[in-house]
């Protein structure tokens, strides 16, 4: 079965899954949790039903990907409650973290779950945190997920062609994608997806890596050589540069986005490309790839790693979202 048909790569998406299945947990007849003092028990229901009302954010820190969640305040009757709530809720969720791999389809995905630092505040809100252990394992486990999404792309939801508007800062209203294709702001996300096109054709030339596809062909890649990428290596992550963090941030918050926010506009998706193409800019323009192969072979395969993943997730955002073609050069 195709991953993208199985699991969603945010890890806002995963966390919102396993509190729904709590939730729902909490509403059987048979749950030990009835006794839990929630506000109005028609609303636990609401919660399980519907992700968008779980209140989940995430905590802007480029260096760490930690969340918090207000459920248990909102589903208190009282301070005191919410409080009794988030602990209860925080127990049974490092419950599930132990549960069978049997019941999470994807390994790694099975991997970043295990291994989540869940905790309760002393003011009810409910914390999680992943190591960059797990943030490496997301990192493989997106570039395998990138090569399979597919979405039809906004040219086939009128509802969303008129958000291009929003594109035009006042001008003329931007209704065609190749009005958008050709605009002045558009090259700089253009130029980003055909520059991490050249650096994966020099990175196969200099036998740092090498691709299952002809590049020349096809803007869709994979990297066959090495099955893994490097990315943490004897107890290390290996993306330790602020830029590299950055940018590994902005796809965290990208993804969290697109899988939580119902019909996001394509104002919002263009702006979404325009932020990663500025980050990756700032990290081709401080983190060193071919001069770094000659010291550190595998620190230069990750950082092309890095490279691959901004080229799948714009060309991602471009022609599946917005119906653009990727340039492979410019």
């Amino acid at each position: 079965m195709p991953l993208s048909n199985i699991v969603s790569p945010a890890f806002k998406s995963i966390l919102v899954n396993r509190l729904q299945k709590i939730l729902h947990d909490y509403k059987k007849p048979t749950s030990s949790r009835s006794t839990l003092e929630f506000a109005d028990q028609s609303n636990v229901s609401l919660q399980a039903e519907e992700g968008n009302d779980i209140p989940l954010i995430r905590m802007q820190q480029t260096d760490q990907i930690c969340y918090r969640s207000a459920i248990a305040l909102k589903l208190a009757a009282s301070p005191e409650a919410a409080i009794c709530i988030a602990t209860q809720l925080v127990d049974d969720l490092i419950q599930s973290t132990q549960a069978d791999s049997r019941d999470i389809p994807v390994p790694l995905l099975h991997d970043i779950w295990h291994n989540a630092v869940i905790q309760s505040t002393t003011s009810g809100w409910i914390h999680f945190q992943f190591s960059d252990q797990e943030l490496a394992a997301w990192l493989q486990m997106l570039s395998e997920w990138l090569l399979l999404c597919k979405h039809p792309g906004i040219s086939q939801q009128p509802d969303q062609l008129d958000a291009l508007e929003a594109l035009s800062d006042g001008k003329q209203p931007l209704t065609q994608n190749y009005e958008l294709r050709h605009s002045t702001s558009s090259f700089e996300v253009l130029y980003t997806h055909a520059r991490c096109c050249g650096l994966l054709r020099l990175g196969e030339s200099t036998n740092l890596l090498h691709l299952d596809s002809d590049p020349a062909q096809t803007a869709v890649w994979r990297i066959a050589e090495p099955d893994f990428i490097p990315w943490y290596v004897d107890r290390q992550f290996r993306c330790h540069h602020p830029a590299e963090r950055r940018l590994i941030s902005q796809m965290v918050n990208i993804l969290d986005e697109l899988f939580v926010t119902p019909s996001p506009s394509a104002a919002r998706i263009w702006r979404m490309a325009q932020c990663l193409s500025q980050d990756f800019q700032t990290f081709y323009a401080h983190c060193s790839i071919f001069a770094t192969a000659k010291s550190d072979r595998s620190l230069a395969q990750v950082r092309l790693g890095l490279v691959l993943l901004t080229q799948a997730l714009l060309r991602w955002l471009l022609e599946d979202w917005l119906c653009l073609r990727a340039p492979i050069e410019l």
